[in-house]
């Protein structure tokens, strides 16, 4: 994606290059409103350069040695920050960064949480980190589901919204549902992470 030498890792030089290769995209002007209303891709370099400079800070406060990971992990980041202005989910892709510089962490799975992470949705992730909140209670390994009712009252959502939420993050395989028919009562729907969910909420949590 760009033409500049980061295949030898993200390590503290690596992130300098990269920012003062952005930077000098994004030099030409790029305080005046004049430009970033008439050049669009203005915006795009500013949180690129923005989300770099966090990652960078946040790399120099770690002890190293930082695992090597691949320009295309990086490029592809980059371009999922790039219109994101939310500093929740910013935190999120900045975490699965820091996460992929761990060499003590497993890394088999973090070039496909980018795509997990490029599909959930604002509402979603709200949903996500109260069911990973509320999932190890009395500190037990075993996952604690929520009644669709508690879930409700706690976001404040609309059911027609839960509904397309728990949709989305069933597809995603992040969410998995139960139902509990009891006697003379309603369906009672129940939800919990799936073990995808967990290692994902793991990290950028």
């Amino acid at each position: 994606m760009y033409n500049m030498p980061l295949d030898t890792g993200l390590n503290l030089e690596d992130l300098k290059l990269a920012k003062a290769f952005l930077q000098g995209i994004a030099d030409h002007d790029l305080r005046a409103d004049s430009f970033l209303e008439a050049d669009p891709n203005s915006v795009r370099i500013q949180n690129q350069v923005a989300f770099l400079l966090d990652v960078s800070e946040v790399s120099q406060r770690l002890d190293g040695p930082f695992r090597k990971i691949e320009l295309e992990f990086l490029s592809n980041i980059l371009e999922a920050v790039s219109y994101i202005e939310n500093p929740i989910v910013i935190n999120f892709w900045k975490k699965l960064v820091i996460s992929a510089m761990n060499p003590e962490e497993p890394n088999e799975f973090h070039g496909y949480f980018i795509n997990l992470l490029k599909n959930i949705s604002l509402p979603s992730y709200t949903v996500l980190v109260l069911l990973y909140k509320h999932s190890f209670q009395n500190h037990s390994e075993e996952l604690s589901p929520l009644s669709h009712k508690f879930i409700k009252t706690q976001t404040g959502f609309h059911q027609s919204i839960l509904e397309i939420i728990f949709d989305q993050l069933q597809q995603l395989r992040l969410v998995q549902s139960f139902v509990s028919i009891e006697e003379q009562a309603p369906v009672v729907p129940s939800y919990q992470l799936t073990k995808l969910g967990v290692a994902l909420l793991r990290i950028v949590i």
